[in-house]
């Protein structure tokens, strides 16, 4: 028996190297089947020339980078005890993001990025996309906690 996706369930997620009893939590939320289509479609980019011309060579550009901003900024939902140098706590924040076919989806504001080490959103983004992408069984395979 396979179980249903909850939509709009979320999970709660540490970064590995976070230790100590006053821990940030972050909220997850794994991407909708729609929202990681569209996410995942922005992996490849295929560019014809300028010229169009049969002679001119195309390209493909592999865009793991914005797969992973963008698969963190549309799953993290929130966060606790996420503070600056001074210790005050960081607001949480989204901005709108429209999906082509879809319509407007909340993403974290991204004047908000300035806080966060590129390696704590790339843990953070293949978490997302573990529980987005991955089946039970690959989840398994992976070692990755299933829900």
């Amino acid at each position: 028996m396979v179980t249903a996706i909850t939509p709009g369930a979320t999970l709660e997620y540490s970064l590995a190297e976070d230790e100590g009893p006053d821990k940030t939590v972050f909220i997850l939320e794994p991407l909708d089947p729609i929202v990681a289509a569209h996410v995942k479609d922005k992996l490849f980019v295929y560019h014809l020339n300028k010229d169009k011309s049969p002679e001119d060579e195309a390209s493909i550009s592999f865009n793991k980078n914005e797969l992973d901003l963008l698969s963190f900024r549309l799953g993290v939902k929130g966060w606790r005890n996420f503070r600056d140098d001074s210790g005050k706590e960081i607001g949480y924040r989204t901005e709108s993001y429209g999906i082509p076919s879809v319509g407007p989806r909340p993403l974290l504001d991204r004047r908000l990025l300035v806080y966060f080490r590129p390696s704590w959103i790339s843990e953070i983004a293949a978490k997302v996309q573990g529980e987005s992408f991955l089946s039970e069984d690959d989840r398994k395979n992976s070692g990755e906690p299933s829900h």
